[in-house]
């Protein structure tokens, strides 16, 4: 989506980003899962969305 967008970026292999992907998802779920404070579990999600688009937003020149 990007590259239809004007991007410019590196070619990424696929299975790297079958492993972001799938390592966010596996963070989320282990939050979810967990008996936590709502205002907690959202705090955590933020943190660990902003962990894993921090490579992308690198790679995307952000």
């Amino acid at each position: 989506m990007l590259r239809r967008l004007g991007r410019e970026l590196p070619d990424l292999n696929p299975s790297l980003c079958h492993i972001i992907a799938s390592g966010m998802f596996n963070g989320l779920f282990e939050i979810v899962i967990h008996d936590m404070p709502y205002e907690q579990a959202q705090r955590d999600v933020a943190q660990l969305r902003e962990f894993y688009t921090a490579g992308w937003l690198k790679l995307m020149g952000e």
